[in-house]
């Protein structure tokens, strides 16, 4: 459904799912760990006005998503919006 409401953003999900997946199973870990669903989805659909790393870190951490998680998907996130801006 997402790829038919707005495809960019399907798009930045699936690279960063991805992103996550790949980190996931480099530390043998579920990818459920390391970050939910929910807040990972939020923060591709609507992100925030700051880009960077640290605003994707701050909204990632107002959805519930703990730090030390935060710090590893911000970075994600932040890739994925570079390598595909708005269209």
């Amino acid at each position: 459904m997402w790829a038919d409401k707005n495809p960019v953003a399907a798009e930045r999900l699936g690279d960063t799912r991805a992103a996550l997946t790949a980190f996931a199973e480099e530390h043998t870990i579920p990818v459920e760990n390391v970050c939910s669903p929910d807040p990972l989805r939020r923060a591709v659909w609507t992100p925030p006005a700051d880009r960077s790393v640290e605003g994707f870190a701050a909204a990632l951490e107002a959805s519930g998503v703990r730090r030390w998680q935060a710090d590893i998907v911000a970075p994600m996130l932040a890739a994925t919006f570079a390598a595909h801006p708005d269209a």
